[in-house]
């Protein structure tokens, strides 16, 4: 649950990127990244790719799968950047976690 996140639960954080953005290839990834022809491993293209998903908010700074989901902004910068109705990213609180997730 949320509170796995917020514990920094890496098999969790990385399992629910990875279900969540499953269907996305690693060639589309590495397009939308400009690096074609580059070989680079899954973990680290999703990693680049959700830096640039994040990039912007507010809070929110993706240097790993692990630290950087603790309170809950990245995964809702996630959620926001393809569905601004779904949460209202400027009011969440990085001191609330639990109610991020």
């Amino acid at each position: 649950g949320a509170e796995d996140i917020e514990h920094g639960n890496l098999k969790l954080v990385l399992g629910l990127i990875y279900s969540a953005f499953r269907k996305l290839r690693l060639g589309t990834l590495a397009a939308e990244l400009g690096k074609k022809g580059v070989r680079s491993s899954e973990a680290k293209l999703m990693l680049e790719w959700v830096q640039k998903m994040t990039e912007g908010y507010p809070g929110v700074e993706v240097t790993d799968f692990k630290t950087s989901f603790q309170d809950g902004l990245a995964f809702c910068a996630l959620v926001n950047r393809f569905n601004k109705e779904y949460l209202d990213f400027d009011s969440l609180s990085a001191d609330d976690s639990e109610g991020n997730l």
